[in-house]
Order: structure tokens, then sequence, then C-alpha cells
């Protein structure tokens, strides 16, 4: 029997680990933000449309603020980043009317419509409603992952993709390849496709392997950066033309921002041989083969100009320290 010891070690594996996020809310920029939609309709009281009534959404975490018009039919839609906002809608002669810390999940467009009183009758209306359980505006089959499933799931390596197996018609591949330069892949096949056509984005572009167009990961297979991962969405079928590069489902991953809090995390994981049983392999008469492992990381974010512009930092190492038992036929001195 031969021993062999491997050593893997890596800083960061996904360019979401050390990855320094920087928003800005320039209003140039917010056109470009990955997000969701909030769409509608403003009315009066009778029923009739109201044109240029002015709709306003401030996130809740960063104090920034989207703006907009409904138009000739009182109809309006805002592009808006994932996060929690109040919403204002007003229009002159008429009172305002506001929705409270309403949540917006990537991909997730949210119908939302406004019903305003006569100036006088009430100074402002407020309304508390739920976003809806149900995606009534689209017919998109897919997942969301969001930043409570990534915090209180348990993952083996911190290896956030392995909730993509949340989401049904997603398993996981057995026969993961191995890059030719070392590099391995945590893969796994989304309805039956190969592993090559499942298409992933980081914040809207593309990040998939540039040499096997597989998923990306680095030499350890595990796709780290989970602190700094907001959420992700699961595209399984039937999605908009905009993800139709690969036949496969879509993997689209929203990063995380600094907020007007400060905010950050600092963590290590331990894992090692001490309480390791031996494999069917290991000699009876020898120690079992070491393993030692240490993940360790952390994350910060905060503000640089409250209200507009906002850091985020994160790293993730991992050490890994392995032995492992092979078993190889020889030729006896008798031959």
């Amino acid at each position: 029997m031969l021993r062999t010891k491997s050593w893997l070690g890596s800083p960061s594996v996904l360019v979401l680990a050390g990855l320094v996020v920087i928003l800005s809310a320039a209003g140039n920029l917010r056109a470009q933000s990955v997000g969701g939609t909030l769409r509608g309709r403003v009315r009066d009281t009778s029923g009739g449309v109201i044109s240029g009534a002015e709709v306003v959404a401030r996130d809740t975490a960063k104090g920034i603020t989207y703006q907009t018009r409904s138009d000739a039919q009182g109809l309006y839609q805002m592009a808006l980043p994932v996060g929690a906002y109040d919403l204002e809608a007003t229009a002159d002669q008429f009172a305002a009317v506001m929705e409270s810390a309403l949540p917006l999940s990537l991909g997730q467009t949210i119908p939302l419509d406004f019903t305003l009183p006569v100036e006088g009758i009430q100074a402002s209306i407020e309304v508390h409603a739920e976003a809806p359980l149900v995606d009534t505006t689209s017919g998109t089959i897919s997942g969301l992952v969001d930043r409570e499933r990534l915090q209180t799931l348990p993952l083996n390596g911190r290896d956030f993709g392995q909730l993509a197996l949340l989401q049904p018609g997603v398993m996981a591949n057995a026969n993961g390849a191995n890059a030719p330069f070392g590099g391995k892949w945590a893969t796994f096949v989304v309805n039956g496709q190969l592993d090559q056509s499942t298409l992933f984005l980081l914040d809207g572009s593309e990040i998939n392997d540039i040499a096997s167009g597989r998923n990306p990961s680095g030499s350890s297979g595990l796709l780290l950066g989970l602190d700094s991962v907001q959420e992700f969405q699961v595209l399984l079928q039937n999605y908009k033309a905009e993800f139709g590069k690969n036949s496969g489902g879509v993997i689209h991953v929203a990063t995380r921002s600094g907020t007007n809090q400060l905010h950050g995390s600092v963590f290590e994981y331990l894992r090692n041989s001490a309480l390791d049983a031996k494999n069917f392999f290991d000699l009876p008469d020898l120690p079992i083969p070491a393993f030692k492992r240490n993940q360790f990381g952390a994350a910060v974010g905060g503000p640089v100009r409250k209200d507009r512009t906002f850091f985020f930092l994160n790293y993730e190492g991992l050490r890994e320290r392995k032995g492992i038992t092979s078993v190889a036929t020889v030729p006896t001195d008798a031959r």
C-alpha cells in the first residue's frame, strides 16, 4: 500500500471571495442594477387613472431613493436592486399613500397599485402589505435562495452552490471533471442537461469557467464567498430571452452591499482526523491518515458617504492538509 499526501491551499476560490463591492447611487448607474421590478397603476378613489403621479422608492438600509412618474394610463414601472423599500405615491390635489418595508428579491416582479384619495379628506394613508407569495406576472419556473437560508442552512465546506440542489430538477453530478491545470468543479446538472449547459451569472455578468464552460470554482471544488452573497436565483425553465445563452438552467447570484450601518463578521472552522474512523483500506497497525482543514475569513461593509456610496469587503481562505491511502499492485520477488 502507498500513502500519498496532497496539499491544498487557496485564499479564495471564487471571484466573490476577496471581492471589493462598491455601489454608488449615481443616477446613471441605477439602470444597471441587478434586482427586481415594481410596477402598477395609480388611480383615484373613483377608479380613474392619475397621470404624472410621482412614485418614490427609498431603500430602508441605504437611504437611496429612486423615483418615476405614471404615464397617461396611470402606469408606472421601476427596476430596483435587491432590498426592502418604503414607497410613496403623490400627485397634485391628492393625498399621499405610503407602503412600508416592502421586500424585493432577485428577479421578482411585484404588482403594486396605488389609490390616492382627494387631498383634504386625509393627509396620507399608510399601507402595510406583504409581497405576493405567487408570481402572477411571469411564466418563469424558478427558485430563490435568500439570505436567511444562506445563513442558517448547514453547508459542508461553506459551498453555497449546494443550495441549488433544493430546487426540483437540480441534481449533483457525480462525474465532475478536473481541469488540466489542477482546478476542480463542484458540478450539478439541471433538468438532465450537461453541466456545461448551466449558465452562472454574478450581478448579471457571466462567470462560467473560461476553459470548460462549467460551474465556477477552483482547486477545492467549492463555491466559496458565502458571506458576500445576498441571494441567488435558480432559473429552471421558461426564463426570459436575456438568459438564453445556454440550454440548461441559470444560477444568478446577487452580491451584498454595504449599508448606512457598519457591519461585519469573522469566522474560522476547523476539521481534523482526531475523531475520524479508519476507512477500509487503512492498515490496522498504522495511524489514521492525517487530515486537517482550516477555513477562515472575514467580511465588513458600511458607508463611504451616507445615503450615497457604500463598500463591502470579503475574504475567505481554505487550507487543507490531507493524507490519502491508496492501493497499488506491484510485482513480487518471485516474478
